[in-house]
Formats: structure tokens, sequence, C-alpha cells
């Protein structure tokens, strides 16, 4: 079992596109070449744009979109929890785990967003 990373490039109409990047478990079958006989699940995905995007919430809530669907995929595996471990530290040396708060960013948005279109006449 292996980590790759696969890019995907996707239209989103009007001519812009979308780099999308998935954190890819390999499985091959024991004794059969690697390039034949292969199991690919994808582990989660992230748009690229997000990993360099300036505001630090909206990175954190991506971040931490990205790492709830690696958690998923990663529970339905049942793997060892030492494999489990090594698999995470390899994903996270390129998708940075957020900060611990990360899911208060749309209540602090939504919020924000509420208080500056409200009319108070």
């Amino acid at each position: 079992m292996q980590l790759e990373w696969q890019k995907r490039i996707i239209s989103c109409g009007a001519g812009k596109k979308q780099v999308l990047m998935d954190a890819v478990l390999v499985k091959c079958a024991a004794g059969s070449r690697p390039d034949v006989n292969r199991e690919t699940i994808i582990l989660g995905t992230m748009d690229e744009r997000f990993l360099s995007v300036r505001e630090f919430d909206l990175q954190a809530f991506h971040l931490g979109l990205f790492w709830k669907e690696v958690a998923k995929n990663l529970d339905r595996l049942g793997l060892e929890p030492l494999l489990r471990e090594g698999l995470e530290r390899q994903i996270e040396e390129k998708i940075t785990k957020p900060p611990e708060n990360w899911a208060l960013w749309p209540k602090k948005c939504s919020l924000a967003c509420r208080l500056k279109n409200q009319n108070p006449f």
C-alpha cells in the first residue's frame, strides 16, 4: 500500500479551471506487477487554490473539510493504527491539518454577514 498524489483539472465554465489534488491510496495485489493489478481509493480531495489563499479562516475551513474526508475514508478501511498514522503523516507533509476551531469559520462568517446586512432603521 502506498500514497500517491494525483492532480485533476476540471472546467468550471466561462473558461475557468479548477485544479484538484487527490490523496490516493494505491493497493497492489500480492505478487503482481504494480502497473497491472492496482486498486485505488481516493482518501481526500483538495482544491489547490485553498492551499495558498490569504484569508486564514477560509484556508482553515477547507483544510478541515479535506481532513474530515480523509478521516472518514481511513475509518472505512479499518487499517492497523501504525499504518493509518503513517499515511496521515505522509498526507500532512503536503496538506497540513487545520487548527482546532476550523469548523467555526462558517458560523463566524454567517454572523458577520448578518450583522453587516442588518438595517437598524
